[in-house]
């Protein structure tokens, strides 16, 4: 067997001697490519016909049979030449259509029936597709009624587009209705195609198509959507459709006749101002479906032809209903005129040269009535169920008669990017907005236009109600599902405190709720204080602070590390009215000394050890010191009993400042921002009522003093009866602080999520409730987390009470979101003219309510900028944040980057944001930045500066006591402090340095080639020990360093001057260099593939475009090629005890054991989900030939570990194994860990413990082997009769390509002995006690069926992680399967690693 594009171990399909090969054209081999880079998202096109009357079925096969063999498409299929894919016809792949009767009796009704064929249909269509081996297309006949028939068409379109389809059907109809071969009208052949398309190339239509989208496309803008953040295509779209109501198609009607215009140019003028408004953008761009098919032959014929052309609509800000209809339609028309010219070419023509898949905006497939097909006295209905994936939304338009009542428009959204609420909210908001815009006047403004949003607004706005007034339970786990007694009892004593909370007024308050129990409220280390000693000692404090002149509101200077006596002097300043005014003992002294003089404080509490030096005794501040003993004398001799007004030098209200915490300012000045007590009570009432803290919770005071943010922690502790950890600060992420949560039992973690990612679940098993912000929160960590606690994303600005906004609890898969509004919090979504936006339209978020600040102390220039009047005209203000959000459906926002952040390059606007996001989603990058090199000259160009997610940045004190980093997004973001601590357990500072962290750049920068356009990738990749930060915390960006520079270093050795001379030919370069990208020297996807085959010839290396991808230069692809394995194709060396399933990738190898059946070939479906790393098959050693006087587990466990640390001497371990190769792999994870190895993961697919006096198995049958060895397991794999040696033989010669494909007689024997020796090893075997956990996949149907992962409990330490799958044991490396558990077992792989730290 040979490796090849069609994936490992699958041979290529039998060719008929006579088949001719027919090249691809370049459409259809960007099709090619798109399907190598993303082959588990199949680019299918698939449709049914419904079918209702009377059927003659053979009838029906002879004419569907007949126009395939017309039309030819159908019985394409690819075969690799040398590398490079071609095509050829093959008659017998599209054979006898096939009826699957669904009206058996087995299901209840017709509807039954329908929604049985639908689901088959959908499974069909998602399936992975091997171009080289499977059928590319395929018919079935489902039978749902005594009269009616869906017949089932799946293609790809790398042969088969939808106008093709159509025609497939259209023909296989007259073949029926009027008999086969009555027809020779004429069309084209796949030659015939390959041939028109050479031909339009090289014509002057060509270069004037071109030179058309060229002016169409100049300056042409990043793609815009209605969600905002990118993310991969998927082949399982959310969808909604409805048919138009009565009123909206009688709107339809009148406006057809006004305008004189098609349903289809309707709809797109009415989506493209729909988008307009959405996005608050004057031009929109839409992807646009077309035949570019100008001729009647062209038009008959099959193939795949189709195009995507940019449909752009400019000036929608001032243009008029008519005045865009009309535009809609002179576009469309310029469009078809220069519908040939390629997607790929326009996008190249651009400078896109890496794009494979996507379009230039949503797409707008629109289609008017068309007729019914007749076939005899039947007569069928075409429905589209998928035009390939999905990257952003997909509108369809069509009608299913003449009756403008049929018209129907449905939605398809990428899930990644939309949940389905927000997709069902933007598909009712839009058939709002269509019924408006038809019933409009056409001299009507379209920014005038508005919709009847009663209906929609009431649906959404109780949607939002049951999502955000959810409350939560003591503890209460996400997997929870049936509250009991006491949850129930939980929840009401909750709600209960949570109303009261709501009810106290100052900061003061809040915290000595609980101060007469004698319970602890603190810990710090081996020192605790009771909740009575807190608030005596606090109010001893705060007299003193009160007879020192402490007033309500006034300043007073808090100057503590994190530390009891931090906590303690907060508790004192409340206590006694003032305002909590922290200084970071880890800025400037300079900048200490600002922050001490514009606040305006004459008083503070400190250390000896902790009194800011900058402040001197010129300073006018009045230092009270904990440990003085004169003043601790003083303090002992006031009263211990509660503060009241009576105490204090005067009333305190609401209205006076709670705290003073400092921000950055433009200037580099910082500005002190002061927040009143009055959205203290509603922020701790929802911490309450969403985190449910009460007396058995444990919070970790985790964030520093000098933070806002730290006061979440206390109030969401103290204002519960909860207990408070203090992080010690020689703490900071890890292992420690791992160590640190599951030492005191922490329930509640409030932290970023770069520090949540150095935690796993497992390890900290007493969290119930964790709060991430302060920067973007991956969907990785999500995934992770979410499962195991209930994971908030918070959002708040320093300029409101702490936190603003917050999510629901996440759930894995979906979009991360920063949620919606807290209580008493009012959130606007307002344009540059304070103007509120429809709804569903991204802006501006402006905040209001008793939240907001009193705006920055000692500047009132920069408040009136930022504090504006409240446009409702009530006398309130609101707070401009600058950050610009996208809504969803439950009332929550998308978090999409600052107003005023954008940059720009060659006259292209980017958003760092975005690109920030899209790094921040690498699993290996812990912070990210991006910034302009050279602006304004032509070699500007886009840097991203990273910070790698290595063991350094994990925990900043592990090599340096002075590396620090904190994190924040724009300025609405929780402020939050990570940083590092000199030998006193004080932070540090430190100058930035590059470190060697082995951090794979290429890697990254591939992976953000899949997601976001060329422009916005980076050019280069700056590795940073953290980055640079302005003295409030914000990132500088004057001070990242400038990129080296990049100059010509030649090839140096033959290898490099061999692929630098290929890429060279293929650019038209004279010379090439050894660090020159591919793509950027003129490369692209297309050219790619020829090169790869070139090189793979000369090198005898079998190298395919996706290697360039992620070596795209010649001294990358040279490393690659000379560290090649040649056993790496399996037919080198298919038998070799070490089987390559996948070679290359940044991250540590898995290693997959066999089953009973020696060969690790099974894994290979499996090594296609595991991303970003080797994945190696362990065999037995006996079918090399090695000589083994008698097989036995620890033989073989002996054998595995040796050439486990053979491969891989260092780093983490990932073992796996199915059936016995379970078994195996937990005995050589025992012996790994002996012997001081780090087994990061043991996985088992069903793998059993044989009781000991258990009956012995029977022997495998020659069948057993074959079906396993034949692939994908079928049902009733154990009836079927056994069979001979040379009889398994011969039927996997005539099977195609399957793992078994080659094998002899003599080979099968040997295997199927060893399977008979495998079987009698599983038996027997006794496990050894492995001290790990166990990641383990349960299959709930056929004989073991009955047992779990509970049966490996006696014979490991760690935790049990079960996942159930619907198969049976034997279907567990089913294509079908492993395409549900790789994805789960690459997560896990990812988040293991993110804890692991390297001996």
């Amino acid at each position: 067997m040979r490796q090849g594009e069609g994936g490992i171990g699958a041979a290529d399909a039998v060719m008929a001697a006579d088949a001719a090969l027919i090249p691809l054209s370049p459409s259809q081999l960007r099709w090619w490519v798109a399907h190598q880079l993303a082959p588990d998202v199949p680019a299918t096109i698939a449709l049914y016909l419904d079918l209702c009357g009377p059927l003659d079925i053979a009838r029906l096969r002879t004419a569907i049979h007949a126009a395939a063999a017309r039309l030819q498409s159908p019985q394409v299929r690819i075969r690799l030449v040398d590398g490079t894919p071609h095509q050829y016809l093959d008659p017998s792949v599209f054979g006898e259509l096939a009826e699957v009767d669904l009206t058996d009796g087995s299901l209840p009704d017709d509807r039954a029936a329908v929604a049985a064929a639908l689901s088959r249909m959908d499974a069909d269509r998602r399936a992975r597709l091997d171009l080289c081996v499977d059928a590319i297309t395929v018919a079935r006949l489902y039978r749902v009624g005594a009269q009616r028939r869906l017949l089932y068409l799946r293609s790809h379109h790398l042969v088969l587009d939808g106008v093709g389809a159509g025609a497939l059907l259209r023909l296989a109809a007259e073949n029926y209705s009027r008999g086969p071969g009555i027809d020779r009208a004429e069309l084209l052949s796949i030659e015939g195609l390959v041939d028109a398309d050479r031909v339009y190339r090289d014509s002057a239509r060509a270069a004037a198509d071109r030179e058309f989208w060229a002016e169409e496309t100049a300056g042409l803008s990043d793609p815009i959507g209605l969600a905002g953040i990118p993310a991969p295509a998927s082949a399982r779209p959310h969808r909604v459709s409805a048919c138009l109501d009565e009123r909206t198609a009688h709107l339809l009607a009148a406006a057809r006749e006004r305008y004189a215009a098609t349903f289809p140019e309707l709809t797109a003028a009415a989506f493209a101002a729909f988008l307009a408004r959405m996005s608050g953008s004057d031009q929109v761009v839409l992807s646009l479906p077309v035949a570019a098919r100008p001729t009647a032959a062209l038009r008959r014929s099959a193939g795949s032809v189709s195009n995507v052309v940019p449909l752009r609509l400019r000036d929608l800000g001032t243009a008029t209903v008519e005045e865009l209809i009309d535009q809609v339609r002179l576009r469309v028309i310029g469009a078809l005129r220069h519908q040939c010219y390629r997607y790929e070419d326009i996008q190249r023509d651009r400078g896109e040269t890496r794009v494979t898949r996507g379009g230039f905006g949503p797409v707008l497939n629109l289609l008017g009535f068309t007729d019914a097909l007749i076939l005899g006295a039947a007569t069928g209905r075409a429905h589209l169920l998928s035009l390939g994936p999905v990257e952003d939304l997909l509108v369809n338009g069509y009608q299913l008669g003449p009756d403008d009542t049929t018209a129907t428009i449905d939605f398809q959204a990428n899930p990644a990017r939309y949940d389905a609420a927000t997709l069902a909210w933007y598909h009712r908001l839009f058939l709002a907005w269509f019924a408006a815009f038809l019933a409009a006047e056409p001299t009507r403004p379209l920014r005038d236009l508005t919709a009847d949003r009663r209906r929609v607004l009431r649906d959404s706005a109780a949607d939002r109600s049951r999502s955000l007034r959810e409350p939560a339970t003591e503890f209460a786990r996400p997997s929870d599902s049936r509250p009991s007694a006491e949850a129930m009892g939980a929840a009401t004593r909750q709600t209960l405190l949570s109303e009261s909370v709501s009810r106290t007024t100052t900061l003061g308050d809040l915290f000595s709720r609980f101060d007469t129990a004698d319970t602890i409220a603190v810990v710090d280390g081996g020192r605790s204080m009771t909740y009575r000693e807190l608030g005596e000692s606090a109010a001893r404090w705060a007299r003193v602070l009160i007879a020192a002149g402490a007033r309500p509101g006034s300043p007073v200077l808090a100057a503590l590390p994190r530390s009891l006596e931090s906590v303690l002097a907060v508790r004192a300043i409340a206590a006694a009215g003032a305002c909590l005014t922290p200084v970071d003992l880890s800025d400037p002294g300079e900048r200490v000394a600002r922050v001490i003089a514009g606040s305006g404080a004459v008083l503070g509490i400190t250390t000896r050890a902790d009194r800011p030096a900058a402040s001197g005794d010129r300073s006018g501040v009045t230092w009270l010191l904990l440990d003085d003993a004169e003043t601790l004398a003083r303090v002992a001799d006031q009263p211990s009993t509660p503060i009241t007004d009576a105490d204090r030098r005067a009333r305190l209200t609401p209205a006076h400042a709670a705290y003073l915490i400092h921000t950055s300012g433009t200037t580099g000045v910082p500005k002190g921002v002061a927040v009143t007590h009055r959205g203290l009570a509603p922020l701790t009432g929802h911490l309450l009522d969403r985190y449910g803290t009460g007396p058995n919770s444990t919070v970790l005071h985790a964030h520093s003093p000098a933070f806002d943010a730290h006061l979440l922690e206390l109030l969401a502790a103290f204002a519960a009866g909860s207990r408070l950890v203090v992080e010690p600060p020689s703490v900071v992420a890890g292992p420690e602080l791992a160590g640190l949560i599951a030492e005191h039992r922490v329930t509640h973690l409030l932290t970023t999520p770069a520090v949540l990612a150095t935690l796993r679940p497992a390890d900290v098993p007493s969290l119930a409730v964790v709060v991430v912000g302060g920067e973007a929160c991956p969907p990785e960590l999500v995934t992770v987390w979410a499962p195991a606690v209930r994971l908030h994303n918070g959002y708040g600005p320093t300029e409101v009470t702490v936190m603003a906004t917050q999510s629901a609890p996440l759930v894995a898969g979906e979009p991360v979101t920063i949620g919606g509004p807290l209580p008493e919090v009012t959130a606007l979504l307002l344009d540059s003219q304070l103007r509120t936006v429809p709804a569903g339209a991204r802006a501006e978020l402006y905040l209001g309510g008793p939240c907001v600040a009193q705006g920055y102390i000692g500047d009132p220039a920069s408040t009136a900028a930022r504090f504006v009047a409240d446009p409702s005209g009530d006398g309130d203000r609101v707070y401009r944040t600058g950050d610009l959000v996208g809504p969803r459906a439950d009332g929550g926002y998308e978090f999409l980057g600052r107003i005023d952040a954008q940059l720009a390059i060659r006259g292209r606007r980017i958003e760092p944001a975005e690109v920030e996001t899209a790094l921040l989603t690498d699993p290996t990058i812990a912070h990210a930045a991006v910034d302009i090199a050279d602006p304004g000259t032509p070699t500007a160009r886009l840097i991203g500066y990273v910070v790698p997610a290595g063991p350094a940045a994990r925990n900043p004190t592990s090599d340096s006591a002075s590396a620090s980093a904190r994190w924040t997004v724009g300025a609405g973001a929780l402020d939050i402090e990570l940083a590092a601590v000199d030998a006193r357990g004080r932070p540090g500072t430190a100058d930035f340095t590059v470190p060697d962290t082995g951090f794979d750049a290429a890697a990254a920068l591939a992976r953000l080639r899949a997601i976001l356009p060329t422009a916005l990738v980076p050019a280069a990749l700056v590795t940073l020990d953290r980055l640079p930060l302005t003295a409030n915390g914000k990132l500088d960006r004057a001070a990242l360093p400038a990129p080296s520079a990049i100059g010509y270093r030649p090839p140096t050795t033959p290898l490099q001057h061999l692929i630098a001379a290929t890429f060279a030919t293929a650019c038209h370069l004279d010379t090439v260099g050894a660090d020159d990208d591919f793509f950027a020297i003129g490369g692209n996807s297309l050219t790619g593939v020829g090169v790869s085959a070139e090189l793979a010839e000369s090198t005898n290396t079998p190298i395919t475009v996706r290697w360039l991808y992620t070596a795209p230069t010649a001294a990358a692809l040279a490393h690659r090629i000379e560290t090649y394995r040649g056993d790496a194709d399996p037919g080198a060396a298919a038998l070799a005890t070490v089987l390559p399933l996948r070679t290359g990738g940044p991250h540590p190898p898995l290693f997959c054991v066999h089953s009973a059946v020696p060969l690790a070939w099974c894994y290979t479906g499996l090594a296609r989900h595991i991303a970003d790393r080797p994945v190696y098959g362990l065999q037995a050693p006996t079918l090399s030939g090695a000589a083994v006087a008698a097989l036995t587990v620890d033989l073989l466990a002996d054998t595995y570990a040796a050439e486990i640390t053979r491969l891989h001497p260092d780093g983490p371990i990932h073992l796996l194994g199915w059936s016995l190769g379970g078994q195996l792999a937990h005995a050589t994870a025992v012996r790994l860990r002996a012997r001081g190895r780090d087994v990061a993961t043991l996985a088992m697919l069903d793998s059993v413990v044989v009781p000991e006096h258990a009956d012995p198995p029977p022997r495998p049958r020659m069948r057993d082997l074959l079906t396993h060895l034949l692939g994908d397991e079928p049902d009733d794999a154990d009836t079927m009769p056994d069979l001979s040696a040379e009889e398994a033989a011969a039927e996997l010669a005539g099977a195609g390509a399957t793992l078994g494909s080659g094998l002899t007689a003599g080979q099968l024997t040997r295997l199927h002995e060893a399977y008979a020796d495998g079987v009698r090893l599983s038996h027997g075997y006794r496990p050894d006690r492995f001290d790990g956990d166990l990641l383990y996949f349960c299959a709930t149907r056929g004989m073991t069926a009955f047992l779990d992962a509970q049966i490996w409990r006696p014979f490991l330490t760690g935790r049990l992680l079960e996942h159930r799958v619907d198969t049976t044991h034997a279907q567990l490396t089913n294509a079908d399967v492993v395409a549900r558990i790789g994805p789960i077992l690459d997560r896990h792989l990812r988040a293991v690693e993110a804890v692991s730290v390297t001996p």
